[in-house]
């Protein structure tokens, strides 16, 4: 069951500060399990140039890795209910 939210909008022309914390809540569209949460970026360079690591994007071809969270056991999840995602990258984080 796909959940998708944005965690943060970057400038990079402006963004100096390499530690991120952000959060941001989803509210559920279908009643479904959760096992894992999957992070990946979409980057826009300019003119109708995007780069997109979205597992789900039809024709995307590229060698970049896209992290998966397993969870320890899945959530049972029911249309309607708010799930909040939280990430941080604290300065230095490989």
């Amino acid at each position: 069951m796909p959940l998708t939210g944005l965690l943060a909008e970057i400038d990079l022309r402006s963004h100096t500060d390499l530690a991120i914390r952000t959060e941001t809540t989803v509210t559920v569209s279908r009643d479904g399990l959760c096992d894992c949460v999957i992070g990946y970026f979409e980057a826009d360079l300019g003119g109708a140039v995007r780069l997109s690591t979205n597992p789900l994007d039809p024709g995307l071809d590229g060698h970049w890795r896209v992290p998966v969270w397993v969870l320890p056991r899945p959530l049972e999840l029911s249309k309607g209910t708010s799930v909040l995602f939280t990430y941080s990258r604290r300065r230095g984080d490989g």
